[in-house]
């Protein structure tokens, strides 16, 4: 069990360490083809990922989609304020934008925010939600969509970036945005993203590269609130996507630490 200290520590310093990236000459906003090369050379041609979500003792995120619950205390979002701080970028999905409305500034610590990044593939962003109506066009949102929008999404595109939005179109896989793809689109953008969810994005980046171990997530940092509540928990139904390639291998973290903040658990690991 680490203090809380030692615990901002441990999942800060591979978050600031230098990279090893060949970046792009300029930034692209679309990808024909998937990476190619060496697996750990790709891995590092991608930016740092930290997913990071708050869950009651049985596992709940919500109550239900699209109905937010505050599970953390005061002082676990004080951490969370914490990695916000240090990483250039924090993604969203954008049903907890819709249903959110967050700012996803840094607020209780003293640092620079993260450029906000939404999973959007239909582009339903809407021009006045909080973060598009931020000063800076380096700090307005980069938005992941689809590479097939309709004449209607065409429109919504030229509209979100005539209010400053960077539309990043990116090919699907499985019925949703290819993650391996979407963040070697992102790797000019910002070198680390701070994962908040929801639901489905906190599965999708979980089971993304599992069957071949090429993970899309560097570290996790989970709060455990000392609450139960029964409600949507993002992992139900998990268990035959980890099995179909590899029996009964489930994920299970290494380098493990703990701390408690307040009344809350918080936990750091790697896959």
């Amino acid at each position: 069990m680490l203090e809380p200290d030692r615990f901002v520590e441990r999942f800060t310093k591979p978050v600031l360490a230098p990279a090893d990236t060949s970046p792009a000459t300029s930034a692209p906003t679309s990808c024909s083809r998937a990476p190619e090369g060496n697996e750990e050379a790709e891995r590092h041609r991608r930016p740092y990922v930290t997913l990071t979500y708050a869950q009651s003792l049985d596992g709940s995120i919500a109550v239900q989609r699209g109905e937010p619950l505050a599970l953390s205390g005061k002082e676990s979002m004080v951490m969370t304020h914490h990695l916000r701080a240090v990483h250039e970028g924090i993604l969203v999905g954008i049903g907890t934008l819709l249903a959110d409305n967050p700012s996803l500034t840094t607020r209780f610590v003293e640092g620079p925010s993260p450029r906000p990044i939404v999973l959007d593939s239909s582009l339903r962003t809407p021009l006045k939600c909080k973060i598009m109506l931020r000063e800076k066009k380096s700090q307005k949102p980069l938005i992941a969509c689809s590479d097939s929008l309709d004449k209607g999404g065409q429109q919504r595109k030229r509209e979100l970036e005539a209010a400053g939005a960077t539309i990043i179109q990116c090919p699907g896989k499985n019925g949703a945005l290819d993650l391996e793809r979407l963040l070697w689109l992102l790797r000019t953008y910002v070198k680390s993203i701070m994962v908040e969810g929801g639901a489905s994005v906190i599965k999708s980046f979980l089971i993304s590269g599992y069957e071949n171990k090429n993970y899309s997530v560097d570290q996790f940092v989970v709060t455990i609130a000392p609450t139960m509540v029964g409600g949507l928990n993002p992992f139900c139904g998990m268990a035959p996507c980890f099995m179909k390639e590899t029996g009964r291998a489930f994920p299970r973290f290494k380098q493990v630490c703990y701390t408690v903040v307040g009344d809350d658990l918080m936990m750091r690991g790697v896959l």
